[in-house]
């Protein structure tokens, strides 16, 4: 799969393609999410967040909505 750097190609891609970004972005942010292990103690995870851990969760919300919206990905899953 190519890779990307932002979601605003969402509308462009088939449902299939879709939910492999979602899997795909969703994977990377909890990747980063674990190398930053101080944040899970605290209420405030985005105001200490590193810049790369707040990019891949952009990117991975702005595909996951676009997904719930077409009905193709529960909101926890």
């Amino acid at each position: 799969m190519k890779k990307h750097r932002d979601g605003n190609a969402n509308d462009q891609l088939g449902d299939d393609a879709l939910l492999q970004r979602e899997e795909s972005e969703r994977r990377e942010y909890n990747r980063l999410e674990r190398r930053e292990p101080h944040l899970r103690d605290t209420n405030y995870r985005a105001l200490n967040a590193s810049r790369a851990l707040l990019h891949a969760w952009e990117r991975w919300n702005k595909t996951s909505v676009v997904a719930r919206l077409r009905g193709l990905v529960s909101r926890h899953s």
